[in-house]
């Protein structure tokens, strides 16, 4: 859907953009989708989380800190010069981030984008697997008996035998092929419907 993307990059310009990731997952993601040059956004707009260990993570290129008056205190007090939009990076729908009005109605204020990867991000796993319907499947036969954990992530582990995919470790090498992270992104896309004013990964390609 181009026009979603279109929306996005209009709506953040030439701002500043702070990822704010809920877990591993979404931190490879994004730093991914940077260092393979695979977003509308120039390398100078995103605000960088200095304090993190580079030795086994990427997390400079997003936040793992998920709590508004934290992302304020470390993030958000300095006078940038532009706009700042905060990108949280979450599985879920509901809840953005809300920040207080000293941040909002500023002279360059901070705005809060939803990027969501419902139901899980590990649905990125499953259309890179082609394993999407057979999940689906395997969601109707368990989801009494498993309730909540009837989960892409549950199926990864089970069914696929991916043990480690929530970890570093695995997620770095596994999505280091950008055709396979684009197509899983844009299958992602095209099978799902989010609230409207939510973005998804997607949205952030060029």
């Amino acid at each position: 859907m181009p026009n979603k993307i279109n929306k996005l990059q209009r709506i953040i310009g030439n701002g500043l953009v702070l990822f704010s990731c809920e877990g591993v997952a979404e931190g490879v993601i994004v730093t991914k989708l940077i260092e393979h040059d695979l977003t509308f956004l120039d390398r100078a707009q995103i605000v960088q989380d200095d304090s993190a260990d580079e030795d086994e993570t990427d997390v400079h290129w997003f936040t793992n800190e998920r709590h508004e008056r934290r992302i304020e205190d470390a993030f958000l007090n300095e006078d940038y010069g532009n706009d700042v939009f905060v990108l949280s990076v979450k599985d879920q729908q509901k809840h953005g981030l809300k920040f207080r009005e000293t941040y909002t109605t500023r002279l360059h204020p901070v705005h809060a984008i939803n990027i969501i990867t419902h139901p899980e991000i590990e649905m990125l796993v499953l259309y890179r697997e082609g394993q999407d319907q057979q999940f689906r499947k395997w969601y109707e036969r368990n989801k009494r008996s498993l309730g909540k954990n009837a989960k892409p992530s549950k199926f990864c582990t089970t069914e696929l035998r991916m043990a480690d995919v929530k970890e570093y470790s695995f997620l770095k090498p596994y999505w280091d092929d950008e055709t396979e992270l684009v197509g899983a992104l844009n299958a992602y896309r095209q099978h799902t419907v989010n609230e409207p004013g939510d973005f998804m990964l997607a949205d952030l390609l060029k």
